[in-house]
């Protein structure tokens, strides 16, 4: 969780927080219940359908009546689910969260030899459909939910592939962005290969990194930043995944490019956040934007990634109850 502002109070929790009634989201903001407090959450799956939304406007109305100064504005990453969302009564407004990975964390780099023809990183989840990637050559892994048994039947299934964090006799481990973005810097073409998710912050790393893409249509968000000059729309079967992944390789595009034409949408939609949210709590937009703005890059160059800085509660708490300098 991260403290944008202390006047008025902004708090940005990055976590799965209204559906997991022991995470952190919740302690802060029985800590906080005397304060009103504008929290902004991001959609950890898709909000586009009427069960998803009604899902996560009783969490909300359930906060509402515990903490009444509160107030809960969910970041929609399309614009289907911020209508889903309104109609249900939910506070939202459109704000693709995959702006909230960091740039510096993703770039592309000099003098490294491609060594993968396409990389995935996903979690061992089926969602993921790895499989479809099975007669992709010389592919890269990057996964994590290592203990589930999609990841054991994933890696007996695709065997040939080279996973980098993962194998059932040694378990997993986690890769730095560091050395995710070496990986990413090592393969030809990023590969998205879920129908249904919330906005993978992977397929933006790709990007950040100057990667192509090689994608299935999907519902959730993580093509609002897509580009048709370097991302290719496949059909669901391994044959096109393969071709595909072959035909972007063979395009030989300059990472940078990517990387820049990525960034100008990036910048914009930033902006319009930043004005949002201005307009949001009937604030001043230019000067809100303005210092959230200053925040906002603040942050990200002290973060580890997606916009997180604050772990523990305490905190938080102290820098929204102004005790603490943010």
């Amino acid at each position: 969780m991260t403290v944008l502002s202390q006047d008025p109070i902004i708090i940005y929790s990055g976590g799965y927080d209204l559906l997991d009634y022991s995470c952190e989201f919740y302690g802060v903001a029985d800590a906080l219940h005397d304060l009103p407090v504008n929290f902004l959450l991001i959609q950890p799956w898709t909000g586009e359908s009427e069960y998803n939304a009604s899902i996560c406007a009783d969490r909300v109305k359930a906060m509402k009546v515990k903490h009444p100064s509160h107030r809960l504005v969910i970041l929609a990453n399309t614009y289907p689910e911020l209508q889903y969302l309104r109609d249900v009564g939910v506070d939202a407004i459109f704000a693709n969260q995959n702006m909230l990975v960091h740039r510096d964390n993703y770039f592309p780099l000099s003098g490294v030899t491609k060594s993968f023809d396409a990389v995935y990183n996903g979690q061992f989840l089926d969602f993921k459909r790895h499989r479809l990637a099975s007669a992709v050559p010389n592919l890269a892994i990057i996964g994590y939910n290592f203990e589930t048994a999609y990841a054991r039947e994933t890696y007996e299934h695709m065997n040939k592939a080279n996973f980098l964090n993962y194998s059932p006799d040694t378990g997993g481990r986690w890769l730095s962005p560091r050395d995710v973005n070496l990986v990413y810097n090592k393969s030809c073409v990023g590969l998205c290969l879920s129908a249904t998710e919330g906005a993978m912050h992977a397929s933006m790393e790709y990007l950040l990194a100057g990667l192509p893409v090689v994608t299935t249509q999907s519902m959730g968000g993580r093509d609002y930043y897509f580009d048709g000059r370097f991302v290719f729309w496949a059909k669901d079967d391994e044959a096109s995944i393969a071709k595909a992944v072959h035909a972007l390789k063979s395009e030989n595009f300059d990472p940078q490019f990517i990387r820049v034409e990525t960034l100008r949408k990036v910048d914009r939609e930033l902006t319009s956040f930043f004005e949002a949210i201005g307009l949001l709590f009937g604030l001043n937009p230019a000067r809100l934007s303005t210092d959230l703005r200053e925040r906002w890059f603040k942050v990200h160059n002290q973060a580890n990634d997606k916009l997180m800085l604050h772990k523990d509660i305490e905190g938080v708490v102290a820098q929204a109850r102004g005790i603490m300098p943010i």
